[in-house]
Parts: structure tokens; sequence; C-alpha cells
């Protein structure tokens, strides 16, 4: 019966605050850019912190709390990144509401950690991408050229 009561008060003042964010949209607004102005470089880092700590959180999740490449077990928070382990990122990252950056980590906390994701260094992700677009190219070609394969990864010869 308590937690129903505080569910319904927690509805209550939802329902109040939407309807007054509505009603002084541009009061808010003004406040906000004022505010924003005298307060840039607190409002700056806060942000960063806040990034920060969501970034972490994420990469231990998918790490399982060893905060280190899957794969070379590289410790340098700066060196891990998010990968798709299907390799189909920059196509999920076109998604609405998937984004990139703040906005990924974002996404993820928001779907409960879904499937599919690793914890990489750079290097292991580049070497993974190298290792996808040859076997793409073996697949299509054959036999890949080591021009062929340099090429495909943008580099000029």
């Amino acid at each position: 019966m308590e937690q129903f009561l505080s569910d319904l008060a927690r509805e209550k003042r939802i329902r109040y605050s939407k309807k007054y964010h509505a009603e002084h949209r541009e009061q808010m607004i003004a406040h906000h850019r004022i505010y924003y102005e005298e307060h840039r470089e607190e409002v700056k880092q806060d942000a960063r912190e806040r990034t920060q700590k969501l970034r972490l959180r994420v990469i231990k999740h998918y790490s399982e709390g060893k905060m280190c490449c899957g794969i070379c077990e590289e410790e340098r928070l700066p060196c891990l990144s998010i990968d798709h382990i299907d390799g189909r990122g920059a196509e999920h990252r076109r998604q609405p509401g998937v984004g990139k950056g703040t906005g990924f980590y974002l996404w993820i906390v928001r779907n409960n950690f879904p499937e599919g994701f690793q914890i990489l260094c750079m290097n292991c992700q580049f070497i993974k991408r190298y290792e996808q677009n040859y076997k793409r190219e073996e697949q299509e070609v054959g036999k890949v050229t080591a021009e062929k394969l340099l090429t495909s990864i943008g580099v000029e010869l």
C-alpha cells in the first residue's frame, strides 16, 4: 500500500512538472541561458564528469568489471572503446535515438546494456576491422593482393 501511494505521488509530481514546464517554457529557457553564461566553465566541467562516469559504467559492465580490452588487456582508459561484436557500428549509430559519444552511452544504459557489445582498445578495433575487410575482399575476389588490401583500408600507395 505504501509503495502504491508513493507511486501515485510520483506520478502527480511528474504531471505537475510537465504542466509547469509547458506553461513557463520561455522563462525557463531565458533563465537557463543566463545561468549558463554566468557559470559556463562549471557547467562544462559537470558535463565532462557526468560523461566520464557514464563511460566508466558502460566499460565496467561490458568488461565484466576488469576495465580492460577484451583481447590484449590494455588498461589505459583513454584507449578503451565500445565495439559492436557484429561489426555494424556505423549502421547502428545512424538509427534514430542511438547517436555517438555520450548519446551512445546513454542509449546503452537506457536499453539495459544490450548484448552485442564488447570493450576493445583502439589497436584491437583497427586490427578487427582490417581482418574483416580482408575476409570480405577474399570472399568477393578470391585471392587478395597486399595492394588491394591496403587500398581497401584507405592507405594510398
